[in-house]
């Protein structure tokens, strides 16, 4: 079992590892990434924490300093935002509200009140608002998020990737 395992480990990266299996992510929907995610956590958890230390998705939104989801927001109409945001942890949803006029935030209230948008339509403007961080991540105008994740050491024993929340803040001496 050892030598077998060593092989597949030894194998995956020469085929591509990691890198490959970001790629296949960046191609597929954030449906599908959460899908696959959890998938490869119950499989393989040590690769699938590398996996996703590299992949933004929306629970990544609330690391954001005020300042980058701030930049990051402005750049939505009302509804996008609502559509995005309809399914979010509650605790993205109070970091996005921090960083709006009270009265733009109201607005999204009440488009989100005349009712659940499709799902699809959600998945797309959430899709929309990762590929906006992204793109600004890659920019360089906010900072990446994933970054505390992909410095933490792994543990297979830690819960599955897409499970994991926030880290914690760091202790002040």
């Amino acid at each position: 079992n050892t030598i077998k395992e060593e092989l597949e480990k030894r194998l995956g990266s020469a085929v591509g590892g990691v890198g490959k299996v970001i790629a296949a992510l960046d191609k597929v929907s954030l449906k599908a990434k959460k899908a696959m995610l959890e998938r490869l956590g119950k499989r393989h958890p040590e690769i699938a924490a590398q996996v996703r230390a590299q992949v933004l998705l929306p629970v990544d939104l609330e690391r954001l300093s005020e300042k980058d989801m701030s930049l990051l927001i402005s750049n939505f109409k009302v509804e996008t935002l609502a559509s995005a945001i309809w399914e979010f942890e509650e605790t993205t949803k109070d970091k996005i509200k921090k960083q709006m006029a009270d009265k733009t935030w109201l607005m999204v209230e009440q488009t989100m009140k005349y009712g659940a948008p499709s799902r699809e339509s959600s998945e797309n403007a959430a899709e929309e608002l990762i590929a906006a961080a992204s793109k600004l991540i890659k920019e360089g105008r906010i900072a990446n998020p994933l970054e505390d994740v992909s410095r933490a050491p792994s543990n297979p024993e830690a819960p599955t990737p897409e499970l994991a929340g926030p880290p914690a803040p760091p202790k002040t001496i």
